[in-house]
């Protein structure tokens, strides 16, 4: 008695997916492998200023969303309509 395995179903459909995947990993930018092996000692030697960094990000990310509020509440405000074209570009 010998074992027959049946084949695999291949349909197109998963081969484009399949290729589509494997574009979008050729297309990622290079792994700058130098710096992850440099952070990684750094975090395990405990020489890594995590908390530094994360208060500087939150810091940035308050900005930005202070950013994003004020043009937000300025288009609410305004109609882009009503002002002189110069303001406008």
């Amino acid at each position: 008695m010998t074992n027959h395995r049946p084949a695999p179903h291949t349909d197109p459909k998963d081969a484009i997916d399949l290729s589509s995947w494997k574009q979008r990993l050729r297309d990622l930018p290079d792994l700058r492998w130098d710096k992850v092996v440099a952070i990684r000692d750094a975090l395990r030697n405990r020489q890594y200023e995590v908390e530094t960094r994360v208060d500087r990000l939150i810091c940035l990310m308050a900005n930005e969303i202070g950013v994003l509020c004020r043009r937000e509440n300025w288009a609410a405000d305004n109609d882009p309509l009503d002002l002189p074209r110069d303001e406008l570009d």
